[in-house]
C-alpha cells in the first residue's frame, strides 16, 4: 500500500482518516481498477474500483505511483448502460447501479462473479443504449454481504444467519423467511422454486446433504411436536393436475456401490418405538386412500411386481432382509 496507509510510525487507536471522515481516499494509481482509456491510466471522472471499495477517481494519473484521491460517496454524472441480468433494461430513479469488477462498466447487472454495488440512478437510462446519468455513489454491503456468492478456501459458512429469538408471543419465530410471488405465468419447462439448492460435488467428502437440519435443546423445553421437515400444501384450487408432498427422483445412470434407495430411514440413539411411516388422520381414518399407488403396472426391477407369486396370488411386494428377498403377496378383495 501507498505510505499514506503503512503502520510505520503509528501506534494502535491512532486516527488515519482522509477527507469527510474518510469519505475521500487516497490510493496509488497501481491499485485501482478504471476503464480502459488508451493509456493504462486512471482519468479525473473514472468509476474506479479497489478491491471491494468503489468510488470515483477525482484526478488523471501519468504513472503507476501517482497518489489518485477518490470519492467514495457523492453524486456524480457518469455513463450507464440499460442492461440488467437478463438483457435490455432501462435504468429508472432509484434503481441500484452495479459497476463491473474488470471493466468498471456500470449497468444494472448484479452477476455476483463480476459486480459489485456501485450506487443509485438519479436519472433515465433508455433501454439497451447507454447515456450519462446522475448516479448517488454508495457502498452498500448489508444486503450484498447476505446474498452474494463466497468462496471459502476451509471449512466455513458462505453466509451465516444468527438470531437469538427471547420474544414471548404466540407469533412465528423465523430465522429466515421468504415470501414469494409467483405473478408470471412459467410454460414449460418453466419452473418456481421456493429454494433452489444446486450443488457440484466435485472432491472427496464423508457427507452430502442437499439440505440437512439439526435440532437440539439444551434446556429441556416442552415440546408438543418436533419435526425436522414440516410441509403443507393449502388449497390450491381447481387448476392442479396433480399434488405431491414431496417429490423425489433420481437419475442413475452410475449406482451406489453399496445401496440406492430413495427414503433411509436410521436411529442413532436406543430406538423408543419409531414408526418408519404414521399415517394419521380424522376418526383414525388415515390421511390418505392408499399406502402406495403404483403406477404403470410395475414389472421388472421395481419393488412392487404383478406377476404370479406362490399359488394364485398375482401380485407382490418384494421386501430385502439382510440381503435375502421375501415377498409379500397381494390381493385383489
Amino acid at each position: 500500500m501507498p505510505a499514506l496507509y503503512l503502520n510505520t510510525g503509528h501506534s494502535a487507536g491512532e486516527e488515519c482518516s482522509s477527507t469527510y471522515e474518510g469519505r475521500h481516499l487516497t490510493l496509488e494509481e497501481r491499485y485501482l481498477t478504471h476503464p480502459d482509456n488508451g493509456d493504462g491510466f486512471v482519468d479525473k471522472g473514472d468509476p474506479v474500483v479497489c478491491g471491494n471499495i468503489v468510488g470515483v477517481a477525482f484526478r488523471s494519473a501519468a504513472a503507476e505511483t501517482d497518489l489518485i484521491a477518490i470519492d467514495t460517496e457523492g453524486i456524480w454524472f457518469l455513463t450507464a448502460y440499460g442492461l440488467d441480468d437478463v438483457g435490455n433494461s432501462a435504468i429508472a430513479p432509484g434503481d441500484k447501479i452495479f459497476i463491473n469488477t474488470s471493466t468498471c462498466v456500470l449497468s444494472k447487472i448484479t452477476d455476483f462473479e463480476t459486480q459489485l454495488p456501485f450506487g443509485y440512478a438519479l436519472g433515465d437510462v433508455t433501454t439497451g443504449t447507454s447515456a450519462v446519468v446522475a448516479i448517488k455513489v454508495h457502498w452498500d454491503p448489508l444486503w450484498w454481504d447476505l446474498y452474494h456468492s463466497n468462496a471459502t478456501a476451509t471449512a466455513d459458512n458462505g453466509a451465516s444467519i444468527n438470531v437469538v429469538d427471547t420474544g414471548a408471543s404466540t407469533g412465528m419465530g423465523r430465522a429466515l423467511n421468504i415470501s414469494y410471488m409467483q405473478n408470471g405465468v412459467k410454460n414449460a419447462p418453466g419452473e418456481v422454486d421456493g429454494i433452489n439448492i444446486d450443488m457440484d460435488l466435485r472432491k472427496a467428502c464423508n457427507y452430502a446433504y442437499g439440505l440437512a437440519a439439526y435440532f437440539t435443546g439444551t434446556d429441556d423445553p416442552a415440546i408438543d411436536l418436533m419435526s425436522a421437515l414440516s410441509i403443507y400444501l393449502d388449497e390450491m384450487g381447481t387448476g392442479i393436475v396433480s399434488r405431491d408432498c414431496i417429490d423425489m427422483g433420481k437419475v442413475s445412470t452410475n449406482k451406489a456401490s453399496s445401496r440406492e434407495t430413495f427414503v433411509r430411514a436410521r436411529e442413532h440413539g436406543t430406538a423408543v418405538g419409531d414408526s418408519v411411516l404414521l399415517l394419521e388422520g380424522p376418526n383414525n381414518l388415515g390421511c390418505a386412500t392408499y399406502l402406495v399407488d403404483l403406477e404403470n403396472g410395475g414389472g421388472a426391477g421395481v419393488p412392487f411386481v404383478l406377476a404370479a407369486v406362490g399359488g394364485n396370488q398375482t401380485a407382490k411386494i418384494a421386501v430385502c432382509w439382510n440381503g435375502t428377498p421375501y415377498y409379500i403377496p397381494l390381493h385383489t378383495a
